[in-house]
């Protein structure tokens, strides 16, 4: 438990780089909406995935990441 947790601060304080160029671009606004339709993106992408490997990328890495995009705003 203590490792899934720790991971995810991790993915969190890791996807700062990301973040603070697109709000210097877009603003706190445009980012979160930019991470919440990529986000949303990936789960769609997901449901039509024929392989666990797919499956691991698409949900696991695109829509994790781009939902702490949104949450990090």
């Amino acid at each position: 438990m203590h490792l899934c947790i720790t991971t995810v601060g991790a993915n969190k304080i890791s996807l700062g780089i990301i973040v603070e160029p697109l709000i210097k671009r877009l603003g706190w606004r445009g980012a979160t909406i930019c991470g919440s339709v990529l986000s949303a993106f990936g789960l769609c992408i997901s449901a039509l995935s024929n392989s666990v490997y797919v499956l691991y990328f698409t949900y696991g890495i695109l829509s994790g990441n781009y939902i702490h995009l949104a949450q990090n705003v």
